[in-house]
């Protein structure tokens, strides 16, 4: 008798213990339990996270306008001579009794934090269907003369048999 009883009381533990826990796992998973911010927006329906978007509001004020990019920009031709700018540029060849062919071009400002580019720009010619264009480059540079000038130098190759240093028309532009 004493086997059955302990039998019962057993069983009795488990069904109490089973109900509880049933009862606690119902508890876990109520809505009014789950505290703000505690599930992330991946763990639900992709539906559900899109109802939760509303309507963009109205566009705010628009903020005060940056500062003007200081833009120079100049052609210069073979003489040195500046054909056309957007003011304050002047340009001078520099030779070094012969040794270099290069142009100082000095710009109203300092250009030491801006970006320069040069190009070839001979706008006088004008070539023909059939006309050959010989290579020609230019690199451009700081001036130990200050942070408001660059060196310009032109080369080209003049009859194909080698790349001079020349002087030659150019476009110069400095965006800052």
């Amino acid at each position: 008798m004493r086997s059955k009883l302990g039998t019962l009381i057993a069983f009795a533990a488990v069904i109490v213990l089973t109900s509880v826990t049933t009862a606690t796992a119902g508890a876990v998973i109520n809505g009014k339990d789950i505290k703000k911010g505690s599930i992330p927006l991946t763990a639900i329906n992709k539906k559900a996270v899109k109802a939760l978007q509303g309507n963009a509001g109205p566009q705010g004020p628009a903020g005060p306008a940056g500062p003007a990019a200081a833009k120079y920009w100049a052609m210069i031709d073979e003489n040195g001579i500046i054909l056309k700018q957007s003011g304050g540029i002047s340009a001078v060849h520099v030779t070094n009794g012969g040794a270099t062919a290069k142009t100082r071009v000095t710009f109203p400002a300092d250009v030491t934090g801006c970006f320069w580019a040069a190009t070839n720009a001979d706008q006088a010619n004008i070539l023909a269907a059939n006309d050959v264009v010989l290579p020609r480059f230019v690199s451009v540079g700081r001036s130990a003369q200050g942070g408001n000038v660059l060196e310009v130098a032109t080369l080209a190759d003049t009859n194909g048999s080698g790349v001079l240093a020349v002087f030659d028309t150019f476009g110069i532009a400095v965006i800052c």
